[in-house]
């Protein structure tokens, strides 16, 4: 369950949190999912297509452990995009994990690094 406050989502993770806490006249968003764990991480991917016209859109949210490695979490990735049946051709060792800073694509993320924990990501897939 997530509660909208100054314009921003946040997840009602912990146990002390109940609906008596939120003010009257909030907003609640229920979604689909397994709550966030103790050292665990809400992101949120972009599809990043360069030669598209559409060239960045909304991909999935994807759950991500403090410490993972960048290459087991591209793993992650693919397997969640099979699940939800996501349109895009992605393979582990042809794919880019970047920084998204606003609507630029930022840092790459390579596959020994450990992976941030930020909240979004582009997700690039190479030729």
């Amino acid at each position: 369950m997530y509660g909208i406050r100054n314009n921003k989502e946040y997840e009602m993770a912990g146990l002390h949190e109940t609906l008596m806490d939120i003010r009257s006249g909030s907003k609640l968003i229920v979604r689909l999912g397994r709550a966030i764990r103790k050292g665990e991480y809400r992101i949120k991917l972009y599809l990043l297509q360069v030669n598209n016209t559409d060239f960045c859109k909304d991909m999935m949210d994807s759950i991500v452990a403090k410490y993972t490695p960048v290459r087991e979490f591209k793993k992650q990735i693919l397997e969640e995009a099979k699940v939800r049946r996501i349109d895009c051709d992605l393979e582990l060792d042809k794919m880019r994990l970047r920084d998204k800073r606003g609507v630029n694509p930022g840092r790459i993320y390579l596959d020994h690094q450990v992976i941030d924990t930020k909240e979004t990501y582009y997700v690039e897939p190479l030729k």
